[in-house]
């Protein structure tokens, strides 16, 4: 084995092995966390409380999927998306026959291009004959790209094709890879950014190392970024 590839695996043995080692929130921490995305949920600001159902799914709070699959049957299109959304980011394999049956009934665009990314999340395949059918007279560019690529998630050969048809697209990932050493060095001062991507991005790729810089912006004036940093420190104390 090169000397490399050596030195590449020890490093990532310390960096696993000081992410376990690192403490996991206060309870006082985890208290307010919580308290900012309940406070979110009951908010009646309905774009508030769609990104407030978008963390909650992100957090992995043992709460999240009765919420996230509740918000799926709201009269509100915002509320239905936060929890398409929050479906995609939980990514609960128990979850995939409500949003097969979400999906069927949805008329919003946007929130069944979501319900799309949230099957292929969870692994729906009894949605694959509606996506396919669906592919043949669907018009709206962002949903017909939604659903190949969900078909592309469910390990269907058709997707590549669908895809080719498109143009490629690039697929849009939750946070870009490599992005969660910029978030530290946004967060640290060291770089100049937006406080709200780099906290989001460590919401779904810190560490308990992390929390430090995570805890300060639960004081933000922003809403965007303290949810994000309640959904990060909810997701690290478990």
């Amino acid at each position: 084995m090169r000397l490399a590839t050596l030195t590449a695996l020890f490093a990532g043995l310390l960096l696993t092995r000081a992410a376990f080692a690192a403490d996991p929130p206060t309870p006082e921490q985890l208290k307010r966390a919580n308290q900012v995305i309940d406070a979110a949920l009951a908010d009646e600001r309905p774009a508030l409380k769609s990104l407030a159902l978008g963390a909650l799914g992100a957090s992995h709070r043992p709460d999240a999927k009765e919420k996230l699959l509740a918000a799926l049957g709201d009269d509100e299109g915002k509320t239905r998306y936060g929890g398409a959304q929050g479906l995609r980011f939980l990514a609960d394999a128990s979850t995939s026959p409500q949003i097969v049956v979400a999906w069927r009934k949805e008329k919003g665009w946007a929130v069944k291009k979501e319900l799309c990314a949230a099957a292929g999340a969870t692994g729906a395949r009894d949605l694959v004959p509606d996506l396919k059918a669906a592919w043949l007279y669907e018009t709206q560019p962002d949903v017909k790209e939604a659903i190949a690529f969900a078909l592309e998630d469910l390990g269907e050969a058709d997707a590549k094709g669908m895809l080719t048809q498109l143009g490629d697209p690039e697929r849009k990932k939750i946070v870009k890879d490599g992005t969660d050493s910029w978030s530290r060095h946004v967060l640290e001062g060291k770089k100049q950014g937006d406080a709200r991507v780099a906290v989001r991005t460590l919401a779904f790729m810190g560490m308990r190392e992390d929390l430090p810089l995570i805890v300060k912006q639960l004081d933000s004036k922003d809403a965007d970024t303290r949810l994000w940093a309640a959904a990060a420190i909810v997701r690290l104390a478990q």
